[in-house]
């Protein structure tokens, strides 16, 4: 007896951990724990587009194999080290003007996909990216005649991998930065690589590297940055620093693509690969000099040396006007216009969109998270999806602006300012003539100044916290914008400078996924007091914002990462359209936007009943759809100017409430009927299932060995029927929407606990 009572009790705590520890994973897709919709759109069409993408034939790019013009470079290997030469390895792409966008022209390659986007966050190391971005030296012969830096591929190159019984790394990718069709040594009006030859070549007394990548470098000062590592996997930096030496500026060159020490961005090159040396080579239409080339060491710690290697003409290796310590050689012959071409890969189903819409509100909370679903689509074009939360004391039921004192806090150029009370100075008449000119009001056009009172919403509601969501771009970027409100507008100083923080974080979504407001910086105010020259009028952070708010003057002692997730899954094709709205419609969808927010970040506790409003918008704010949550009357249009909108003025509540969570899990209806001529677990009523007696399955009034019995038959029938609809209501007492063994543990859980008079809402 003793045996059977432990295996139960261990069956309890089973039973228990798997649902207390089930939560849902943001990724934008609906899990089965939300339950049913709290609200859905059943109403209003949506006059915001509606989402019909379909991604179009994938790229057929041409190969990069048979160009041979391009980028060239040498290095004297006793000027760097004097490296075993079988252990280098080298890395190379191109990137924008300022290191500031990299492109999908990787040395090594990566599968099909558009740009890579902000330098700092790719990581090379990510599944997504497969393989190696980075290629071996082949070692020549001492013997064999070194290849002459012209920017041409000379023979030398191919003889060198041809003795190793090695192929070069071709390029089969299409180009995102333009295909180059100018044809000119110089002149490009493109930029691709197109394959990479690394090779280690010349006399004894002096041995080179040469570095040779067929392509194109377009003449706007696009960038080509190869790295090298000399030593395999020792020195170096695996993840590039911005403590390297100062180019340009303390944050340019290298630097730019770099983290800081402490952080964790910055470009990450693949396990093994930490380059020792940097070299940018850039390019543009200067008469003189119209290549240069900046190096920089990359120590392990940070800190190293680097300069200007001084710069060329196209076609010519030798630099001039540099420091000369590397003792580089390099140049351009921009003639290519074969190679690969300029299909830039679409963005895929889940990420774009071009309609927005809203069909259904799901929540789900436990003692620490809000857990948000915001079912439907928002338009890749940087329309916004905008929530308010109302969960404490106090409140805006009518918005701050601009034109308020104090407003609300600065974020996202003003958006959240842009809802509230303001004022527009704009046209009369915007075709009237000399109104068709930058700055028409103070160009002589006739002007008028409107004053907007605010957003105003229903009664029973003010807003005291606010999240945005948005993406754009290719390859697409996700934002997210969060701000508190006080009800009487920010926190300010003396000098009416703000206390409080406007919170943003963005990132390419095949990088960063979801976002996760890291509390990776955030702005310090200076003490009006002691240095009122330094206060700022603006605060800004990633982190989320109530919290860090506490103590602007150290925010470091408050900032935490992670208050806030955030995701959106654009695949929906279905839901409401552009002519049609019904429950049916949209309730049969399962993606949109996903978050999830700690409640202390909310201003909420386990207990606080959390009511939510919201709404599109367009990407300045300024303009209202008709996707709103809490719905409006059929056949209503869009809002229009936001700051004018009158929620009172609408029939019907335009927000929902999210009451707090029931105490236990709720997978069990005590009035449910038979299914299939066996009692069934129901599914959530909203009545914690500790007080309807779950241990009395076949619903008799006694709780008795035959529920077991009863129980097994409804478990055993589901496990063998998966694909009936909302079989998993059938035993599913654990509330993650399967049915397992870890139901069977619950529900003798259950029934041990009935069998006392009075226990978990037995008789």
């Amino acid at each position: 007896m003793r045996t059977r009572s432990m295996l139960i009790a261990g069956l309890a705590v089973s039973a228990s951990a798997a649902y207390v520890n089930a939560q849902p994973t943001i990724d934008g897709m609906r899990d089965g724990m939300y339950g049913p919709a709290i609200w859905f759109n059943s109403e209003n069409p949506t006059q915001f587009g509606d989402n019909n993408y379909t991604p179009p034939a994938p790229c057929s790019p041409t190969s990069g194999a048979g160009v041979s013009t391009g980028v060239e470079v040498s290095i004297p290997l006793a000027n760097i080290g004097n490296p075993s030469e079988a252990a280098i390895r080298i890395a190379a792409f191109i990137n924008g003007s300022n290191h500031d966008f990299m492109a999908n022209q990787v040395v090594g390659g990566i599968p099909a996909q558009a740009n890579l986007g902000e330098p700092r966050n790719v990581n090379f190391q990510a599944l997504s990216l497969g393989g190696n971005q980075y290629v071996p030296v082949i070692v020549a012969s001492t013997a064999a005649a070194p290849p002459t830096v012209d920017g041409s591929m000379d023979g030398a190159y191919a003889a060198a991998y041809t003795a190793a019984g090695q192929s070069a790394w071709v390029q089969n990718l299409g180009t995102g930065f333009g295909n180059a069709t100018t044809g000119t040594i110089g002149a490009c009006n493109g930029s691709e690589i197109d394959g990479a030859y690394a090779i280690v070549a010349g006399p004894v007394n002096d041995r080179r590297l040469y570095v040779f990548i067929p392509g194109n470098v377009e003449t706007n000062n696009n960038k080509l940055e190869i790295f090298i590592d000399t030593n395999g996997s020792g020195s170096g930096q695996n993840r590039i620093l911005n403590t390297n030496a100062p180019i340009g500026n303390p944050n340019g060159g290298v630097n730019r693509m770099g983290g800081a020490p402490a952080a964790s961005n910055g470009v990450r090159f693949d396990v093994g690969f930490a380059p020792d040396y940097w070299l940018g080579i850039g390019n543009n239409t200067a008469p003189t000099n119209p290549i240069y080339v900046d190096w920089a060491e990359l120590l392990t710690a940070g800190n190293g040396a680097g300069g200007y290697a001084g710069g060329t003409t196209h076609g010519v290796g030798t630099l001039t006007g540099g420091d000369g310590i590397l003792g580089i050689e390099a140049t351009i012959n921009n003639s290519n216009v074969g190679g690969v071409d300029g299909c830039q890969p679409s963005p895929g189903q889940n990420d774009f969109a071009n309609g927005s819409e809203i069909d259904a509100i799901y929540a789900y909370r436990d003692s620490t998270y809000l857990y948000l679903m915001v079912t439907g689509n928002v338009q890749t074009n940087n329309n916004t999806l905008n929530l308010f939360f109302d969960v404490q004391k106090g409140g805006q039921q009518q918005l701050r602006g601009s034109a308020s004192s104090p407003p609300n806090v600065d974020i996202d150029f003003n958006g959240l300012n842009n809802m509230g009370q303001r004022q527009v100075t704009q046209p009369i008449d915007p075709g009237a003539p000399g109104c068709d000119v930058p700055d028409p009001c103070n160009n002589g056009c006739p002007c008028e100044t409107l004053s907007y009172s605010g957003m105003k919403f229903d009664n029973g509601f003010s807003a005291d916290y606010w999240i945005s969501v948005k993406n754009s771009g290719n390859p697409v970027i996700q934002y997210a914008n969060a701000a508190f409100l006080r009800t009487n507008g920010r926190a300010e100083d003396i000098l009416f400078n703000s206390l409080d923080y406007g919170s943003y974080f963005y990132a390419a979504k095949s990088y960063i996924n979801p976002l996760n407001f890291p509390a990776s910086f955030y702005d310090v105010q200076a003490d009006p007091f002691v240095d009122p020259g330094a206060t700022l009028p603006n605060l800004y952070t990633d982190a989320a914002p109530r919290l860090i708010s506490a103590n602007p003057y150290n925010p470091a002692s408050v900032a935490v990462p992670g208050l806030i997730l955030a995701t959106m899954n654009n695949s929906n094709l279905a839901g409401v359209t552009d002519t049609l709205a019904s429950q049916a419609l949209a309730t049969a969808v399962t993606t949109g936007v996903e978050l999830r927010i700690r409640l202390d970040e909310l201003g909420a506790t386990p207990t606080s009943v959390i009511r939510l409003a919201g709404f599109v918008a367009s990407q300045d704010y300024t303009f209202g759809s008709n996707q709103v949550i809490g719905g409006l009357p059929a056949g209503t249009g869009n809002l229009g100017t936001t700051s004018a909108i009158d929620f009172t003025a609408i029939a019907g509540n335009q927000f929902v409430v999210i009451n707090p969570p029931v105490v236990g899990p709720d997978c069990f209806t005590k009035t449910a009927t038979n299914v299939n001529g066996l009692p069934q677990a129901g599914g959530a009523n909203g009545t914690a299932d500790s007080t309807e007696c779950v241990g009395d399955w076949d619903r008799n009034g006694t709780v008795e060995p035959a529920d077991i019995a009863q129980f097994i038959q409804s478990w055993s029938f589901a496990v063998a029927n998966p694909g009936l609809p909302n079989i998993a209501r059938q035993a599913d007492l654990d509330c993650n929407g399967a049915v397992e063994p870890s139901d069977i543990a619950v529900f003798i859980q259950y029934w041990v606990g009935g069998t006392t008079p009075g226990n978990l809402g037995c008789p």
